[in-house]
């Protein structure tokens, strides 16, 4: 039987979907299922050809299995790259599978969920391919600080600088992020070769995180309120902005107070906050702690929203008193 990698090279050039078999299970995009593996979006690989197991992320409670080697090219020299689409990857795992002639193994196979990336990358292990590694790294590591909101892109990488104990066969490994960097960021790595810490150096570089936030579609000018059809949401970089955005369902009626160009994002600093207390209006005082409250009518000092402490005058006491505004009207002494 020829090799496998033939094939892939094949259903590379044709852009062949069809699965060769209707009963195996290969997606791509992430699910739950009993029987799993998942194919990395980077892999590298030594000399000699790219098997199917060089590019697995995980297998989750699946037994060894002959498709793991599966063979889908040459591998690449140190430094160089090849590159797979999901459709090459998932016409040869179908080819493998049916034609397999183990009925058992084909059996587990078929009811495995096989979770392959739109496009994966090959390096030749290296030098070269840890660094290449390292942009693909980096947006996953930083990840967490998104929560899911942004995409953050590499720009630039400036590798430790070599060392006469650096091989090919040396490799980089983000130590950690303590934080999202605003563009230009420096990041302790650890310096491994054949698994063994060798050096602890620096990677230098810069990010651009990118986000859906709304933005002004005209020029809006300061004390407009703002409408439906001002804004739009789109991905815009949000790398060095240090406001945050609000939700646009707050946008709706939100006052500016200051003028906004068109194609401008739309900060919470832009706002202008309403005032849920004005000076002089009557307002309810309360007075409490964990067995009892009192409260009694009192008359605004100050302007402010809620969350703001504020004064407020007692005409009974004559007194001038500091509290809370916790929701309009109401004020809690404190």
């Amino acid at each position: 039987m020829k090799k496998i990698w033939i094939l892939a090279l094949v259903y590379l050039l044709s852009g062949a979907v069809a699965l060769a078999s209707a009963q195996t299970h290969v997606a791509t995009n992430e699910s739950l299922s009993e029987k799993q593996i998942r194919i990395s979006e980077y892999s590298e690989v030594n000399e000699g050809s790219v098997k199917l197991r060089s590019l697995i992320d995980f297998s989750k409670s699946l037994p060894e299995s002959s498709l793991y080697d599966l063979e889908l090219a040459s591998a690449p020299k140190a430094g160089e790259k090849i590159k797979f689409t999901n459709l090459a990857v998932s016409q040869a795992i179908g080819h493998f599978i049916a034609n397999l002639k183990n009925q058992k193994e084909k059996t587990i196979l078929q009811s495995t969920k096989i979770l392959i990336p739109k496009e994966m990358t090959i390096q030749g292990a290296g030098w070269k391919a840890s660094i290449e590694k390292l942009t693909h790294v980096i947006p996953l590591r930083l990840a967490p600080y998104c929560n899911g909101e942004c995409e953050i892109v590499v720009e630039e990488i400036t590798p430790p600088g070599m060392k006469s104990a650096y091989n090919q066969k040396t490799q980089f490994e983000i130590i950690n992020f303590k934080s999202m960097p605003k563009g230009p960021f420096s990041v302790e790595v650890q310096v491994t070769q054949n698994g063994n810490l060798i050096d602890k150096s620096w990677v230098q570089g810069k990010v651009r995180v990118l986000k859906q936030v709304p933005v002004s579609k005209r020029v809006i000018v300061q004390g407009e309120r703002l409408v439906a059809s001002d804004f739009e949401v789109k991905k815009m970089d949000v790398t060095m902005e240090l406001d945050t955005t609000p939700l646009v369902e707050k946008l709706i009626g939100a006052k500016l107070k200051r003028t906004l160009n068109p194609n401008q994002i739309i900060l919470n600093s832009a706002l202008e906050r309403e005032k849920d207390l004005i000076y002089g209006q009557p307002v309810q005082a309360i007075v409490r702690n964990a067995d009892w409250s009192i409260s009694l009518e009192a008359v605004s000092r100050d302007n402010g929203s809620v969350g703001d402490r504020v004064k407020i005058y007692n005409a009974q006491s004559k007194k001038v008193l500091s509290g809370v505004l916790v929701s309009k009207g109401v004020v809690e002494i404190q």
